[in-house]
């Protein structure tokens, strides 16, 4: 079925329930998916503390501890076919915005203050949370394991090495 194929006239019929109960509780099916994944990421997005560096040591452990999550896990092999399926002209599916309600925030953040935290200024924020969540996931995928807390640390000593502005050949 897949989150595209899902319906509430589905839902309906798997579970039981009276079409009204369902949606008394989720007006409309995008509210019953986002539930749902939700519910199996299994945590709520942070927030950001105008602390650059540790918002992106923060998003590398809030993608960690999603990765760590089996329901996810579990989940996770639908959500990359469906992913892949859904392509929006607008750009990132609101699936994947679910999923990873963090992205932009942190992505937009580091627009923002990239250039007073001595950070580059000339890589693309999106490209940033982009290493974020596939660093967490290549880990999970290569390992079968989520990442551990000293990995992720490693994860961050990467990002951030990579990030901080460099004297131009030459200089000091």
């Amino acid at each position: 079925m897949g989150i595209e194929g899902t319906s509430v006239s589905a839902v309906v019929a798997r579970s039981g329930v009276a079409r009204a109960t369902v949606y008394r509780r989720w007006p409309t099916r995008e509210a019953l998916i986002e539930a749902a994944l939700v519910e199996v990421k299994g945590r709520p997005p942070f927030s950001l503390s105008g602390d650059l560096e540790a918002d992106l040591a923060r998003a590398v452990e809030q993608a960690r501890l999603v990765f760590a999550e089996p329901r996810l896990q579990a989940f996770l092999p639908l959500l990359i076919r469906d992913l892949l399926r859904d392509r929006p002209e607008s750009g990132v599916s609101a699936t994947y915005e679910q999923v990873v309600p963090d992205r932009r925030p942190v992505a937009e953040e580091y627009e923002r203050l990239a250039a007073a935290a001595g950070l580059r200024t000339d890589i693309d924020s999106v490209v940033v949370t982009n290493f974020i969540v596939g660093a967490t996931l290549d880990h999970l995928l290569t390992t079968g394991r989520s990442a551990s807390p000293a990995t992720a640390e490693q994860i961050v000593d990467v990002l951030l090495n990579g990030l901080r502005k460099r004297d131009a050949p030459g200089e000091g």
